[in-house]
């Protein structure tokens, strides 16, 4: 395959691919927060497995870790490359010194978690999780997440041919109510448990008024 069309249409395929929701149950959450919501690493190298094959390429760029001493974090870098457009991503993480050796602890670990996370930055230049980690820029046209979805999607999966939302409180995993949350004119995908309860209230307010 050597022009410049058919290397555009391959690319266009293996995007195509790269771009869809991860199966219900991908997303994970480092605490009660939302917004620590993250796809491991794993589900990452998966996708681009499958979908892209021997057309994707990763390769470090720091020889070293880039070691940012103020701040107590490590950095690596690398680029990612699928036929023919790549992005670089960063990865950093926390390290401490052990007293005595003034060496970096767990140091070989700290390097590998820390390409994983580049790895994954560069994975986000090429809109991967994109529709199931809900940022709050998803539900902008312009980032193309609605256009796809056809409209606001969060860790979605579909069912009869439509897209059937999950609950974003971490932990929960159950499938939105649509019709209620439009009763409620709530927006964010969640179960009628964890709906708040000043909405509930105020929709109470409301039918009495």
């Amino acid at each position: 395959m050597s022009s410049i069309e058919e290397r555009q249409k391959l690319f266009e395929e293996i995007y195509q691919k790269l771009i869809l929701p991860f199966p219900p149950g991908t997303v994970e959450f480092k605490n009660q927060n939302p917004a620590s919501a993250h796809i491991p690493v794993q589900a990452y190298q998966h996708r681009v497995n499958v979908a892209a094959g021997n057309f994707a390429s990763w390769r470090l760029t720091t020889e070293q870790p880039i070691i940012h001493e103020a701040e107590r974090m490590l950095e690596m870098r690398g680029v990612l490359q699928i036929v023919d457009a790549s992005y670089e991503g960063q990865g950093f993480v926390e390290f401490e010194r052990d007293e005595r050796t003034k060496r970096i602890k767990y140091f070989n670990e700290r390097c590998k978690a820390a390409a994983s996370l580049a790895f994954v930055d560069a994975c986000d230049c090429f809109e991967m999780g994109w529709i199931d980690l809900g940022r709050k820029w998803s539900n902008n046209p312009g980032t193309g997440v609605p256009e796809r979805t056809g409209g606001s999607v969060v860790r979605s999966d579909k069912k009869d041919g439509e897209t059937r939302r999950q609950c974003i409180f971490p932990g929960c995993g159950k499938f939105v109510d649509e019709k209620l949350l439009k009763l409620y004119q709530w927006k964010n995908a969640q179960c009628e448990e964890h709906i708040p309860e000043h909405v509930k209230r105020k929709f109470l307010n409301r039918q009495e008024g």
